[in-house]
């Protein structure tokens, strides 16, 4: 049985070439309510080779799962013509419904379109929706870069109705975020918590201190008080997920958290602004 299917070459009607990838083995999490040890699973990834980041976006989707799909830059054109506006990076349901409203469904619309009539729906970001459309995309690939930020979510066969195993979950996805500052030799002001309900009502609850923590405890506790915030006790919850923001290699505050006071004087003591600073 095969598991590889490889276009090596191209013909008149061929676009792209899609190379079937095996999946990837990793080590799954183990949460505290499953008794059976981690094991390795094989988890499908998809990737996209392209002459630039907005067309390797889009060719990383084409082909999941387990999917490589190669776009030179000679089929780059044929590649993009007919992709729906949706394809374009930004163009969301409403901006996408508009565009349709003034006759652009497809790429090949945005590039013959007046730039002063997409300026009318798109304002000032026109220019680079064309360039889209046309397969330009000049920003520099940064394949090093400063993390931001980091998080561990996990989306449930059946909805959580039970509040103490949701914050035993919390509690495991916070604590597996702490080992990886621990890891990496970093500090996180922010936690947040990610909540989905059953009906994919996504909330969104957060806290910051400072200075930042990589205390597996504090983190794990903040986590958990932030499912209070929320409506979890009264709806059943499809994910859950944790997260830290605000990275930083030491846990001092810096000098641009630091808020300044000046001296005036509250309007009840009648003394004018010359005398603020005397």
């Amino acid at each position: 049985m095969d598991r590889y299917v490889v276009s090596s070459r191209y013909n008149s009607d061929e676009i792209v070439k899609v190379i079937r990838l095996p999946p990837l083995p990793i080590k799954s999490m183990q949460f505290p309510s499953r008794s059976e040890p981690a094991v390795t699973r094989l988890v499908p990834a998809s990737a996209g080779v392209a002459p630039n980041k907005f067309v390797a976006k889009i060719a990383s989707g084409w082909k999941k799962p387990n999917g490589l799909t190669v776009i030179p830059p000679d089929r780059v054109d044929a590649f993009l013509r007919e992709l729906p506006v949706e394809a374009l990076w930004g163009v969301g349901p409403k901006i996408a419904a508009r565009l349709k409203a003034i006759g652009l469904s497809k790429l090949m619309d945005v590039r013959a379109v007046d730039i002063d009539k997409l300026k009318e729906v798109v304002g000032s970001w026109a220019g680079n929706l064309v360039q889209m459309a046309n397969g330009i995309d000049e920003r520099p690939v940064e394949p090093r870069h400063e993390r931001k930020s980091l998080g561990t979510e996990n989306t449930f066969r059946e909805d959580l109705t039970d509040i103490a195993e949701m914050k035993k979950y919390i509690d495991a996805m916070a604590r597996e975020d702490a080992s990886w500052l621990a890891r990496e030799k970093l500090y996180a002001r922010t936690v947040t918590l990610k909540v989905r309900y059953a009906n994919f009502e996504t909330v969104t609850r957060s806290k910051t201190e400072t200075p930042a923590t990589r205390s597996a405890d504090e983190i794990a506790a903040r986590a958990v008080a932030l499912l209070d915030r929320t409506e979890a006790v009264r709806r059943p919850v499809r994910l859950l997920g944790v997260s830290l923001h605000g990275l930083a290699s030491e846990p001092a505050v810096s000098c641009n958290d630091i808020q300044l006071y000046l001296p005036f004087p509250s309007s009840e003591s009648g003394h004018g602004a010359e005398n603020a600073l005397s």
